[in-house]
């Protein structure tokens, strides 16, 4: 697993690795559907703004990254 270019991310709200550069966080694309006029708008948001979206502010992601797989359970 490799960073990729942000155009490249999956656009169907699954959750992902995202980064700007210097900041990571799991995070998710969406319509900007619900999103607060001036915060929001069609992009990336971090995975705790999910439920929260009406105040939510875009990630400003340039790159992105599958998540890894879980532990297995021993």
């Amino acid at each position: 697993m490799e960073w990729q270019p942000i155009e490249t991310a999956p656009k169907d709200g699954s959750m992902v690795l995202l980064s700007d550069g210097t900041y990571v966080d799991a995070g998710f694309c969406h319509d900007g559907s619900g999103c607060y006029g001036h915060r929001g708008g069609a992009g990336f948001f971090c995975e705790e703004d999910r439920g929260n979206l009406l105040t939510a502010s875009n990630f400003q992601a340039t790159h992105w990254m599958p998540l890894p797989p879980p532990p297995s359970k021993s």
